[in-house]
């Protein structure tokens, strides 16, 4: 059996594992309720850190969730930092990530002098209480380098941080880059472009995921003149040149689904899962795409669902013990969005089946219009944001555990 032949077949196992039986009854909990003062409201990302800390961003500021000491007690909020002035439209977009000693590395959308963006850090204080240290580590231009950083940010064991950016390069419409830490201290910070964006919005709050050395992405630019493709970038074998792009799959107007809408999700076996804008119901699909038997034969793309009004659209995908769990940014029972559950046929061929975990719903007090999908958590346990509802309909934390 050749190795193709092997990674197919493993590939294969991933995604058509026996389905998991789901909570009777999932638990979907409200953890805070945004009120529009520090840190602000409206909330754009999330992510989690050691000790279960939630670190996320507003459009104004970066805040933490400590968990209670206590099981049932209130969730702690901090404003770590707030950033200084909202007529130059700074806004921390780019997801992001923490790095050694706690540090936070992210971006916002238009500061700096050339009102095209930055990578900041943000310096956790030696003692409790103390206000965190913003450091300035790269200002876009908004030219070659790219420019408006508004996606989630990769940082890899050498230091480097990865991302991409929704304007600039070559083309204007966004770039993929690298932003690697001086030699010496005190020294600056290199960008290099590895990818220039050839129809645009793949770096629109979307950007590229990475996998063993190699990043996944996508593109489109309205349909029917662009309905998209799926491309990697592999790094070169020696220097620090462009990363070598491969399309591994042109979407078209016969395709089951076209418009490629959210983040992709790798496998452990390099199984590609994502979802379109588009489909037979106008809602958009749930795909795979699947690496091929015998190398320079293509990707092989399987429709796993196609969504409907009702089901929701505009869907963010992760994996969860061989199925797919999800979040839908509108439809569902009541329009405001959903959690559900895309279970595995178990064998090749089979239907895969939805089911709606939660609905979202409207009004103060409630929970709406969830944003960015689930992020997963220790113990299980999965969080999320919504954009609107909550007390003061401002914005929710949430927990779901399905």
């Amino acid at each position: 059996m050749t190795e193709s032949v092997r990674i197919l077949l493993a590939a294969v196992i991933v995604l058509f594992a026996p389905p998991i039986t789901l909570a009777v009854k999932p638990v979907f909990t409200t953890l805070y309720n945004f009120a529009g003062a520090a840190p602000g409201a409206s909330p754009l990302w999330l992510i989690e850190g050691p000790g279960g800390v939630l670190y996320g961003a507003t459009y104004t500021g970066i805040f933490s969730l400590t968990p209670p000491t206590s099981p049932g007690g209130e969730w702690t909020e901090t404003a770590l930092h707030t950033f200084p002035s909202k007529k130059h439209l700074t806004i921390p977009y780019a997801q992001a990530v923490i790095g050694p000693n706690g540090i936070l590395y992210g971006g916002t959308a238009q500061e700096g002098p050339y009102y095209s963006g930055l990578i900041y850090a943000l310096q956790p204080p030696a003692s409790a209480g103390q206000p965190w240290t913003e450091k300035v580590l790269y200002t876009f231009t908004g030219g070659a380098d790219g420019g408006f950083p508004n996606s989630p940010l990769t940082l890899t064991g050498d230091g480097t941080l990865y991302g991409a950016t929704a304007y600039g390069g070559a083309n204007g419409v966004g770039v993929v880059f690298a932003l690697r830490p001086p030699a010496a201290p005190g020294g600056s910070w290199t960008e290099q472009v590895l990818y220039n964006y050839q129809q645009g919005s793949g770096g629109d709050e979307i950007g590229v995921t990475y996998s063993s050395g190699v990043f996944y992405g996508w593109e489109w630019n309205g349909f029917p003149v662009a309905p998209g493709f799926i491309f990697s970038l592999t790094p070169p074998v020696s220097g620090e040149g462009l990363w070598t792009a491969n399309t591994l799959y042109n979407f078209n107007a016969n395709s089951p689904g076209f418009s490629p809408a959210s983040r992709l999700v790798v496998s452990s076996d390099g199984v590609l899962c994502g979802t379109t804008n588009y489909g037979t119901a106008n809602s958009g699909t749930a795909f795979s795409l699947a690496p091929p038997v015998m190398p320079g034969q293509p990707w092989i793309l399987t429709t796993l669902y196609a969504f409907s009004p009702v089901t929701g659209f505009g869907a963010s995908l992760l994996l969860h013990h061989g199925n797919l769990l999800g979040t839908s940014v509108e439809g569902g029972y009541q329009g405001n969005g959903s959690i559900f559950a895309l279970k595995s046929p178990g064998t090749p061929g089979g239907s895969w089946t939805l089911t709606a975990l939660h609905y979202f719903s409207q009004g103060r007090g409630t929970n709406d219009y969830p944003r960015g999908g689930l992020v997963p958590g220790s113990g299980g346990v999965y969080y999320g944001l919504t954009f609107g509802g909550g007390t003061y309909y401002d914005g929710t934390v949430y927990s779901f555990e399905p």
